[in-house]
């Protein structure tokens, strides 16, 4: 019975850890931040992607997070800040590896040398968490893997919105923010909610978010894409006053197996 107790408060330690964290882990995300990215990791580990992704590959140095936060400012010049939470070092370090910065014992952050200054220096200031920062956080709270990207069509454009066409830039102006998640499980729980200028351009989105699935597989069909949007169930999308707000979910054993087809298909 004990054991029994125990695991169930280990999961519920984990499925609350972004609610545990420092709060002045989100003081980290600043007023000119375009792309946060964050994963559980505990929860990833207990996926069967993790298995087919090697779990922790990716961490930009030796040793074991609970979580990682990615924050970029300018993707396109990768000024980015990775914020590790529940870190724990490996046993062994080469001299060779990089070295984090530790803001507090399990926390720890990597960029370049300005990002880090500015990085530590925000956590030892005492400030209200930006509107920006706040969404990350809620985010954080409610699903497994998340994301929240400022104006994400103007990360595709390498000359900026300001150079580019009329028309172009009308396009790229019309989304203005981008956030969605994934909460892990035997069913992937999947949301993405897209903010556009007009309500006008949310009810427009919506209706291309409707057909455009069908389309891809009228022009793919038993392509990548085509395939995966076979798995999707429960697929709705809406408008709400300005924001577009799409969601589904895939069967985690079928989108498994799915991948390892991909990956013996490209060994082969």
């Amino acid at each position: 019975m004990r054991t029994a107790w125990m695991a169930v408060l280990a999961m519920l330690a984990t499925n609350l850890l972004p609610a545990q964290v420092n709060p002045k882990v989100w003081n980290l995300i600043g007023p000119d931040d375009r792309l946060i990215l964050g994963v559980n990791m505990d929860r990833y580990r207990q996926t069967a992607m993790n298995s087919i992704n090697s779990g922790d590959s990716g961490l930009p140095f030796p040793g074991r997070s609970r979580y990682v936060i990615t924050i970029e400012s300018n993707p396109q010049k990768g000024q980015r800040l990775i914020v590790l939470l529940g870190f724990s070092p490996a046993p062994v370090v080469s001299d060779e590896s990089p070295s984090p910065t530790m803001l507090d014992a399990t926390t720890a952050i990597v960029g370049d040398d300005e990002r880090v200054r500015a990085s530590v220096a925000r956590w030892s200031q005492e400030a209200p968490v930006s509107e920006l920062a706040s969404e990350a956080r809620k985010l954080g709270e409610s699903d497994d893997a998340w994301f929240l990207v400022i104006k994400p069509l103007a990360l595709g454009n390498p000359i900026g919105s300001e150079g580019a066409p009329k028309h172009l830039r009308e396009v790229v102006d019309v989304v203005e923010q981008a956030a969605g998640g994934v909460r892990f499980g035997e069913y992937y729980q999947a949301h993405l909610d897209v903010r556009t200028k007009t309500s006008d351009d949310a009810y427009s989105l919506a209706a291309l978010g409707r057909w455009l699935p069908g389309l891809i597989q009228a022009m793919e069909p038993g392509g990548k894409a085509s395939r995966l949007i076979d798995l999707a169930e429960d697929l709705t999308v809406q408008a709400v006053g300005r924001t577009v707000m799409l969601s589904f979910a895939l069967p985690e054993n079928k989108l498994a197996e799915l991948l390892r087809k991909l990956q013996s298909d490209i060994v082969e």
